[in-house]
């Protein structure tokens, strides 16, 4: 390929993978994402060498994260008050980093099938879509794990409300990732297959793809649990600005004891750190205000705030105060967001002069029990940046029949995370089998069921409660039980023939 044919393929996958990011809520174009996908899987078909194709896949990968999370910008220098040179330094910085995934993706493809589509190539064109979508897919779970939890924009979540939802119960978002990608890869590789029996093959296989995921749609993975209890999800919709405002602490306060007594349901959930102040810094009697709530309705109360722990080190934390006793429990945030509640060691220099006022804390353990909630009912908490992440969704559901989800997304108001973070969370229900109740500060509240779909919402950006009944569940949906291990186990297992395959065939080549 030329130097004039490069420059378009550059330009071809830049524009692909733009487009691309509206296959995601709130467009759900999701038709665009296999569209994007083929066209860097012929741009790779097309390169002479493992190295032009990891620069390909990087500015694809990286093209995707500029556009698909432009909103990360926005808050940096509307809401943590940044200059526009250091926010667009960073950001362009931070979406280089989050591309190499898919641009080291795309150097081992080619590395294992540089003489693509020619005759003799190991594996041939059907394998090398098996192994197109297996490192697309490894890609995306490698970006995930690298950067504490930053798996936003991966290719099975645009997917939710369509047959490919029936594989996130059994290996999560990521075989829901690897069949739209397989069946992707597949569909452009028929055209250049040698034979009509291969195509017509590759042709079965994919439709079988797409057949299997409507099959499994239709499976029970996990029953009901006792009755369904009341809850009562509380939006203060309180302005990012004024959150942690000295001024305004005191009226939050009051607004949301208000809120809190106002009506009673078996469980009431606020928002992470609803409360904007440390428990020991509470005004005297808040505590004993809201057990008397708790002991009057026989209510559950989860309230959001920051704790310290016996050592004096910072959590963001979720209080629970139970009618059955006087004694408090809290949950201590696992998973913390980098660079907002802390810094990675090296890059303090990053968020030194940004108005972040809880940056320095410190993550919970990973054995924290389940809370003892209604009718002996076993509640799971999901904070936040913790939704990213099935494994987190996993620890959460293993002794719990409900999962809360607090949640502060009044950094990104009125931007696409808003809607990309509620489809998120509808896969983690779906990959775990079990109810989320979802407290937003400004939104989006809202009930999710064990087959992720949202059964009732808030609207956004303004003071409510969102009540309704919720069915809790028991029982483990294959991912609940396994986790990624049967996924990386696969793919790194058809790597490792895939490679053993390609160097004997060199090798066989070059000394016959």
């Amino acid at each position: 390929m030329n130097k004039t044919g490069q420059g378009w393929m550059v330009a071809a996958v830049m524009a692909a993978a733009t487009a691309s990011t509206w296959g995601w809520a709130p467009r759900g174009w999701w038709l665009l994402i296999p569209m994007a996908f083929s066209v860097l899987l012929y741009a790779l078909s097309c390169t002479r060498s493992p190295w032009a194709a990891w620069w390909l896949g990087w500015t694809f990968g990286t093209a995707s994260q500029l556009v698909g999370h432009r909103w990360m910008y926005t808050a940096m220098t509307t809401k943590a008050g940044m200059d526009s040179l250091g926010a667009t330094l960073q950001f362009c910085v931070l979406a280089l980093y989050l591309g190499l995934s898919t641009g080291l993706a795309a150097l081992v493809w080619k590395a294992l099938h540089r003489k693509h589509g020619q005759d003799g190539n190991p594996g041939g064109l059907a394998l090398s879509a098996v192994s197109f979508a297996v490192l697309i897919t490894l890609a995306e779970w490698a970006r995930s794990v690298a950067f504490g939890g930053f798996s936003s924009l991966s290719v099975g979540y645009a997917f939710t409300d369509t047959w490919m939802r029936g594989y996130m119960p059994i290996g999560g978002v990521w075989c829901a990732s690897f069949a739209v990608l397989l069946t992707t890869a597949l569909a452009c590789q028929i055209p250049w297959m040698a034979s009509r029996r291969q195509q017509a093959l590759a042709l079965i296989i994919a439709i079988g793809v797409v057949a299997g995921g409507a099959g499994l749609t239709e499976i029970n993975w996990v029953q009901a649990s006792g009755l369904p209890l009341s809850y009562r999800l509380l939006q203060p919709n309180v302005a990012q600005d004024l959150k942690f405002d000295p001024n305004h602490i005191t009226q939050q306060l009051e607004a949301l004891t208000r809120h809190l007594e106002s009506e009673r349901a078996d469980i009431i959930l606020t928002p992470e750190t609803a409360v904007p102040l440390f428990f020991t810094q509470l005004p005297a009697g808040m505590t004993e205000r809201w057990q008397a709530r708790s002991a009057t309705g026989n209510s559950h109360l989860f309230v959001g705030m920051p704790m310290l722990d016996e050592a004096g080190r910072a959590h963001n934390a979720m209080l629970h105060l139970s009618p059955d006793t006087q004694a408090l429990a809290a949950y201590h945030k696992v998973r913390l967001m980098p660079f907002g509640e802390y810094t990675p060691k090296g890059l303090e220099w990053t968020t030194r002069d940004l108005a972040l006022p809880l940056k320095d804390l410190v993550p919970g353990s990973l054995d924290q029990a389940s809370f003892q909630g209604p009718a002996h009912q076993g509640i799971g908490v999901l904070m936040c940046q913790e939704e990213l992440m099935g494994e987190d969704a996993r620890r959460a559901a293993a002794q719990a029949g409900v999962i809360l989800n607090p949640s502060n997304l009044a950094w990104f108001d009125e931007s696409a995370a808003i809607a990309q973070r509620l489809q998120i969370v509808r896969v983690r229900a779906l990959e775990i089998g079990r109810p989320i109740l979802r407290s937003a500060n400004t939104g989006v509240t809202a009930h999710i069921d064990h087959t992720g779909e949202v059964k009732a919402a808030a609207p956004e950006r303004r003071l409510t409660a969102l009540s309704g009944m919720v069915q809790p569940m028991q029982g483990r949906t294959p991912y609940a039980a396994l986790g990624d291990l049967p996924f990386l186990a696969v793919a790194l297992g058809w790597l490792f023939v895939q490679a053993s395959v390609t160097i004997r065939f060199r090798f066989a080549s070059e000394h016959p």
